[in-house]
């Protein structure tokens, strides 16, 4: 079928106002045997072109990693980009389309801002103000590392560290628990004295942010198609619902070499989980 496609150095795309242009999504899951959702595909028709392409990018999780080592004057800053945002919101009152949140007259601080939950965990799994021990498993982390915050643009720049890497004029900072935890790293000696190497790094971990679903922030975090298949069978006790936001970014990272003068950096993309209700809602 059609897809959107603006030609090179065309400053405006869109992805509302081109005709003919497919309105089917197609998303793959993974099983959920206690929701009972079967592995596969779903397939959802939508009422605009902007919502099929959000559908395709919508992501209820976006997950990577931070450096902020001292000893490397390491930085990491975090894009998170938005690529529906701009045909979906406008400047005046009210809200906008969803899966967005707030137009540019309708939040509480600069910009038309959606709602984040963030957990963060330094590389030994502990989390702000828990320095559980090594081998301690939080898939999603306990709930005392969650904090809470806003991104308000279409291209967001999340910094990890006391100073911005990009030097974005865009950039955001992390609440404050999760940015003290990111920069000073909670480091913690333990109670076993009898460990050689006891320390937990904290200046180095990964994060999640967390958009949409049941108990979110701002519940406009979801679009819900006309109809929806899950391997051509129609749904059943679901609604097709996608939940979060459509994000596509990446982690940047840098290095120092005091010994032998030298820089470094990298470029890591970001993980995703989905959210879509193909039984039962809230099933990823």
């Amino acid at each position: 079928g059609n897809v959107p496609y603006s030609a090179p150095g065309v400053t405006t795309p869109s992805t509302s106002l081109q005709a003919g242009i497919d309105t089917v999504s197609y998303a793959v899951i993974t099983a959920n045997p206690i929701a009972g959702v079967k592995p596969g595909v779903v397939r959802a028709m939508w009422a605009t072109p902007r919502e099929a392409v959000s559908a395709v990018l919508m992501r209820n999780g976006v997950i990577n990693e931070f450096i902020t080592d001292a000893g490397t004057v390491s930085k990491t800053d975090w894009v998170v980009t938005m690529p529906t945002k701009r045909d979906s919101i406008v400047v005046g009152r009210g809200f906008p389309n969803r899966p967005f949140s707030n137009n540019f007259a309708n939040d509480t601080c600069t910009g038309a801002c959606d709602a984040y939950t963030l957990n963060i965990f330094n590389r030994e799994t502990g989390g702000i103000g828990l320095p559980f021990p090594p081998g301690t498993i939080f898939p999603f982390g306990p709930p005392s590392s969650v904090v809470s915050g806003v991104l308000c643009w279409q291209v967001n720049v999340l910094e990890f560290a006391p100073l911005t890497l990009l030097g974005s004029t865009n950039s955001h900072q992390l609440p404050g628990a999760a940015r003290a935890f990111g920069t000073t790293g909670a480091i913690s000696t333990g109670a076993n004295t009898t460990f050689s190497r006891r320390t937990l790094q904290g200046p180095n971990g990964w994060a999640m942010l967390i958009y949409g679903g049941t108990g979110a922030i701002q519940t406009q975090q979801s679009i819900t198609p006309l109809s929806a298949t899950l391997n051509g069978v129609a749904i059943v006790g679901g609604t097709g619902t996608h939940f979060g936001l459509p994000i596509i970014g990446a982690m940047f990272h840098n290095y120092t070499n005091t010994g032998v003068a030298s820089s470094y950096g990298g470029v890591i993309p970001h993980k995703y989980t989905r959210n879509i209700d193909a039984i039962n809602r809230g099933a990823p």
